[in-house]
């Protein structure tokens, strides 16, 4: 299946469908539904992944509510042709997105996470290609009052584990590996010792190495007032300390961004401060590089939106280089490196039509990097580019 971008739309009419569009490699198809949830009110937080084998992808997003319990999951499977869905269950909030999905790597089986009601506890649920398994729950010991407001997740290569990490209304952030072979989480372990600066927005990541000599291993990310931390979990253990990169931001961290190289131990971690300023940092496997910054002024306000993104190429030639896109409230612009150990490359704008609220950069099976962008009108507009790691093409929206 080639890549697929997902949505609502404003209109009242249309609000409460998950919509899609599909790439074939030059264009977006025409947009049709996926799931029309029959929702009171609008659908918020799309989350997409797809099947290791590439023939299948699975869509999460929730529904808002102002009733308590009314914040429901919903869940579409997609097999090329036909689309799956179901009602997962009523999750905790529809304002942080405190659910997600990742999909065993050997398998090939869905495992969606998402907050409960009940403090400090997850439901998780199992999609075997068939049929959904019904709600298990799990709990960790928060404190009173503390219900998990954010999940990030991540599937080892090759295996049947997943790395989970989440935070919760009091800024403590917890750790746990998923065995799919038992279909159970363990090794659950307390990282930070500080709150996080909110909870409102999203300063956690996790990421597996995906090749060179701590390939497999994960390491996972949180942010402390201007710092980053990180913990790594071997495969079998934790390390016995966690890492830091101190004065990553000029101001506390709000919103942070991760992605690995598909060709070595290599990471990038890229933030927003409460300045609305841009910075990234590497991670060359068993330590953090140098800050950069990228952008002193942010579109939007960092309490509302998240206007960048990174993603690392791999094309032949392009192995290990990235790109961080965002909007810096005139247009939508990016740099590129080939060394994360050195500078950023110029700033080069990708339109100078459009600003951009949300961006999000995904690099595809075939080496093309895609550009999603939310933006910045009457109605807000979904605005698609592809990147071939050489120039960028507008690839219009979905119509």
């Amino acid at each position: 299946l080639g890549p697929l971008v997902t949505y609502s739309e404003y209109s009242t009419s249309y609000d409460d469908i998950i919509r899609f569009s599909s790439f074939d490699g030059a264009d977006w198809s025409t947009e049709a539904n996926a799931y029309d949830t029959n929702a009171s009110n609008n659908l918020r937080w799309h989350v997409a992944k797809t099947r290791p084998d590439g023939q299948e992808q699975a869509v999460l997003s929730v529904a808002y509510d102002t009733t308590p319990g009314n914040q429901y999951l919903h869940a579409a499977v997609y097999d090329g042709s036909s689309w799956s869905t179901e009602n997962l269950w009523s999750v905790y909030s529809d304002q942080m997105r405190c659910f997600n999905a990742a999909y065993e790597q050997e398998s090939g089986e869905l495992v969606v996470v998402a907050s409960s009601f009940v403090q400090g506890q997850i439901f998780y649920w199992v999609w075997d290609g068939s049929e959904w398994s019904t709600a298990t729950y799990h709990t960790w010991s928060f404190g009173s009052g503390n219900y998990i407001a954010w999940v990030e997740m991540d599937a080892r290569p090759g295996s049947n584990e997943i790395a989970l990490i989440i935070v919760d209304t009091s800024g403590n952030v917890k750790a746990a590996i998923w065995d799919g072979e038992t279909n159970t989480w363990g090794n659950a372990k307390d990282l930070n010792t500080s709150a996080l600066n909110s909870y409102t927005e999203e300063q956690i990541g996790v990421k597996y190495m995906r090749g060179g000599l701590y390939r497999n291993r994960a390491v996972f990310v949180w942010a402390e007032a201007n710092d980053l931390y990180s913990w790594t979990w071997s495969g079998v253990a934790w390390e016995s300390a966690k890492k830091s990169a101190l004065n990553v931001a000029t101001n506390n961290i709000y919103w942070l961004r991760m992605a690995a190289d598909h060709n070595s131990s290599s990471l990038l971690v890229a933030v927003e401060d409460s300045g609305d300023d841009i910075f990234t940092v590497p991670w060359d496997g068993s330590s953090w590089g140098t800050a950069r910054t990228v952008e002193a002024d942010g579109f939007g306000t960092y309490t509302n939106n998240r206007p960048f993104d990174v993603a690392f190429e791999s094309g032949s030639g392009h192995e290990s280089h990235a790109v961080i896109s965002y909007s810096d409230g005139s247009y939508i612009r990016y740099q590129h490196t080939s060394d994360l150990s050195s500078t950023w490359g110029s700033e080069t704008t990708i339109s100078t039509t459009y600003d951009c609220y949300w961006v999000q950069l995904e690099t595809a099976s075939d080496d093309l990097m895609h550009l999603a962008c939310m933006e910045y009108s009457s109605p807000d507009d979904l605005i698609m580019y592809s990147w071939n790691n050489t120039t960028w093409t507008n690839e219009g929206a979905p119509t």
